[in-house]
């Protein structure tokens, strides 16, 4: 039998693109799904994409809008007040309960999953910071994995 998991990011409040991501891997039969952080910012439906999320993800974490969301002193011309608004105390429990990281054991493999530039300052992607020593950086933050999967990118 074959394993399938998929892992998602960067949300941010799109509920109607986060529903056709879901309906696609329920028709795949996709049981395993991991989000790797940023639930919140830009788009408005923060509260509802939150409630889906804890109901599909096996497991979840924490990115960068999550964080300035829930720690901002001051973060207006980010909308920060706005979202916190739309968040109920159950979503900030689980927002505020999510770890850095995932670290998993998938068909034998070890897998480190994390959201990405809060982790290691800087975005790692074929076409931007790709040099080694930050791909590196990227890989091994959190020790040696065989597999290292990395939101934030978009």
């Amino acid at each position: 039998m074959k394993s399938q998991a998929a892992f998602l990011a960067d949300v941010h409040g799109n509920l109607p693109a986060l529903e056709a991501v879901l309906r696609d891997l329920d028709r795949r039969g996709v049981e395993q799904i991991y989000f790797l952080g940023d639930v919140l910012g830009k788009g408005p439906s923060v509260g509802e994409v939150i409630s889906l999320l804890r109901g599909a993800c096996t497991g979840a974490i924490y990115g960068n809008w999550d964080q300035l969301v829930l720690t901002a002193k001051d973060g207006a011309r980010f909308g920060v007040p706005y979202y916190r608004q739309r968040l109920t105390g159950e979503d900030l429990a689980f927002i505020q309960a999510l770890p850095e990281t995932l670290e998993l054991d998938f068909c034998g493999r070890s897998v480190l999953a994390y959201h990405g530039r809060h982790s290691i300052d800087c975005v790692v992607t074929p076409m931007l910071n790709n040099d080694r020593a930050n791909v590196e950086k990227a890989m091994y933050r959190f020790g040696a994995h065989d597999i290292t999967i990395m939101g934030d990118a978009h």
